[in-house]
């Protein structure tokens, strides 16, 4: 998987101006369609021969507006949520075959210089489809993706301009990205950018949107935490050999304001693939435990009510593989069952690199409010 990580750092920045957007029409549903035409962006040369010609997909949404029924709604602008059906044309049946997305996202209001015009960023993580992956005797030069079922990934900024009271006309430029996060080797992944042309729809009845009168924030104490997941990785796709990864973590946050969260900890990462990729590349290995990894990492929460987003910045203490380097990315969300227990979902990847997909809990060890 190959994606780039400033895209992280541009989510970050837009969810600082996510709050200046004015929207003057609050219809609760909307449903579109659009019209997208592109390129497999071929950021590695071994797959130049896949993306020779352009590209072109059909999108068809649908998405419900908060009106403030929650407080977070407010914080953010009220802001959108719903569900993506994508097809992909990728232009070469031959290896690649046709590409499908299903995504659930957010929608945030960026900027609306005017009644009728309004900038929107909309961000989302779901399911794609490759039909022809790799297969080592059918299909052996589509070394982009070793697996039909992906996860897909989705980036869009768009310019909405109202020509009638309900109807929009639509401009997006949007990055989509199928990867399989190294469950399945191979995993390059594939990236492709569209510009998008559409209409969409606004239905239901006009509705008032709920003011909250927020106390000023007061900052609370720090929290403990511990989180432990585990996922799936391929190291050799000629073998074929699943390793079962785990990471451990114990961590200091604290809130910051009503949106965010900052923190750090300690990291330990258990990765018997990690002794067969360096066997593979040649590398010494002793006899001490060559599986384990040890880090220090920074982290930042974004929160929007039960789910929230993490991106998690850190460095090993110990790493023999100076292909992947001495610094890894944790990217995902969280879902809050309660003060204390979380779910979670996320991506270990070291810059362009993708290392495993995991899943597992987070537990806080102290409330806020002890």
């Amino acid at each position: 998987m190959r994606i780039s990580s400033g895209l992280l750092v541009f989510f970050l920045i837009v969810s600082v101006f996510m709050t200046e957007a004015q929207e003057s029409k609050y219809y609760p549903y909307r449903i579109g369609i659009n019209r997208g035409g592109g390129f497999i962006l071929v950021h590695s040369p071994t797959l130049a021969y896949l993306a020779q010609t352009h590209i072109s997909k059909i999108e068809l949404y649908g998405e419900i507006k908060s009106l403030g029924e929650k407080a977070w709604h407010q914080r953010y602008n009220y802001p959108s949520y719903g569900i993506a059906l994508s097809n992909f044309d990728l232009n070469n049946d031959e290896y690649l075959g046709k590409a499908y997305s299903l995504l659930p996202y957010f929608r945030f209001n960026v900027w609306s210089p005017s009644e009728n015009l309004l900038f929107r960023f909309r961000g989302g993580i779901g399911l794609g489809f490759i039909e022809k992956p790799f297969n080592p005797l059918e299909n052996y030069k589509n070394i982009a993706i070793g697996s039909q079922l992906n996860v897909f990934f989705s980036f869009q900024l768009t310019t909405e301009y109202a020509v009638s009271k309900r109807t929009e006309l639509v401009l997006g430029l949007n990055l989509s990205h199928f990867s399989n996060t190294a469950f399945q080797k191979p995993n390059l992944g594939i990236n492709i950018p569209t510009l998008d042309l559409g209409l969409q729809r606004q239905f239901g009845t006009s509705r008032e949107k709920k003011h909250w009168e927020e106390k000023p924030f007061e900052k609370p104490r720090g929290q403990w935490q511990v989180y432990l997941a585990s996922g799936v990785n391929e190291v050799d796709q000629n073998s074929g050999v699943k390793y079962l990864a785990t990471a451990f973590s114990i961590r200091r946050e604290q809130k910051v304001n009503n949106k965010s969260n900052l923190g750090w900890g300690v990291d330990v990462f258990y990765n018997p693939g990690y002794r067969k990729g360096l066997a593979v590349d040649s590398i010494y290995i002793g006899k001490g435990l060559e599986e384990v990894q040890l880090g220090t990492s920074i982290h930042h929460i974004l929160r929007f009510g039960r789910i929230s987003n993490i991106v998690q910045l850190g460095i090993y203490f110990n790493n023999k593989d100076k292909q992947i380097g001495d610094f890894y990315q944790i990217v995902g969300g969280k879902y809050h069952f309660n003060d204390r227990w979380k779910g979670l979902i996320a991506l270990k990847t070291h810059f362009a690199k993708a290392e495993y997909l995991m899943f597992g809990f987070e537990y806080a060890i102290n409330r806020r409010d002890e």
